[in-house]
């Protein structure tokens, strides 16, 4: 995604350990698959949108400044897409491994990266619009 205030940390070239805990909590916001330095971002309280995320219980829902596109989760039996409250009222919500998929007959479909760009390209401008840092930094 190419975008005049959006850096690529994961794939710039840059990275080192002090920008690992430098960047994320004072970065306007940052983009995660929850195997990034997300948990660094919600320290310095910033907003976070979780993309392509297959295990809904693992995002972090303490902030309102989370957000996250969850990953289809597909029937294999009836290869439908099921909602997001057939998802919970099936406790397929609360997995905390990819292997318990399996067991309810269940598949993650991964998020089309054309479907990310344009969540992220939204999430951005929100950010920038009305912002969501929490917290008060005077302390």
């Amino acid at each position: 995604m190419s975008h005049p205030l959006v850096c690529d940390y994961a794939t710039s070239g840059r990275r080192s350990e002090l920008l690992d805990v430098f960047i994320p909590p004072t970065a306007t916001a940052a983009i995660s698959t929850l195997t990034g330095s997300d948990p660094v971002a919600n320290v310095g309280r910033r907003p976070v949108l979780y993309v392509d995320i297959a295990l809904y219980a693992q995002v972090f829902q303490a902030t309102t400044c989370n957000t996250w596109i969850p990953a289809h989760l597909r029937g294999k039996r009836d290869n439908r897409v099921l909602s997001l409250a057939e998802v919970f009222s099936r406790g397929i919500g609360w997995f905390v491994e990819r292997s318990q998929f399996a067991n309810e007959n269940i598949e993650a479909e991964r998020t089309s990266p054309e479907e990310i760009e344009g969540c992220a390209r939204e999430f951005i401008s929100s950010v920038l619009q009305h912002g969501c840092h929490v917290g008060d930094d005077s302390l």
